[in-house]
């Protein structure tokens, strides 16, 4: 799949929108083949792809993250870490290791540090800060809004993805 693909049909049912696939997608089997038919560009293809879990994804995704920014991160869950930082309800994500030479790390991130939003989109779980990264393009600029977590100050800071 790529992106700009319109999902219109999942194992032979044709699907009305984004719920209905999520939940034809969740009631398959882990390791099943399935067959996806989407739109690209005017044109009908059909696609097999194989199911797997979210875990597994979300393992993959996130060594993506760590590649395109230079580093682990891990969601503000927890009333501590709410507190801590002085967040009305959980959302960011946590610099947990960072690579100095990385892009984070070349604009001066630390370790520590919470990124709240990015090009002016609320992180509000780890999976929709996972998928808003993996969808940009290498080398392009996005705009974080971040939390410094020694002065508990927020600003924006421009960051070049690899």
């Amino acid at each position: 799949m790529k992106r700009g693909d319109i999902v219109v049909a999942y194992g032979g049912k044709d699907i009305a929108n984004a719920s209905a696939l999520r939940n034809e997608v969740a009631t398959s089997p882990i390791g099943e083949e399935a067959t996806v038919t989407v739109v690209r560009k005017g044109k009908k293809l059909e696609l097999a792809v194989t199911i797997g879990n979210l875990e597994d994804m979300t393992t993959l995704l996130s060594a993506s993250v760590k590649e395109r920014l230079g580093a682990e991160l891990k969601p503000v869950t927890t009333p501590e870490e709410v507190q801590k930082y002085g967040l009305g309800s959980p959302q960011g994500v946590e610099i947990v290791r960072l690579d100095p030479k990385g892009p984070l790390g070349q604009v001066g991130f630390e370790v520590g540090d919470v990124l709240l939003e990015i090009n002016h989109r609320p992180i509000e779980d780890f999976e929709s800060f996972v998928g808003l990264v993996s969808a940009f393009q290498p080398h392009q600029k996005i705009v974080v809004l971040a939390l410094d977590h020694r002065s508990g100050n927020t600003g924006y800071v421009e960051v070049e993805v690899r």
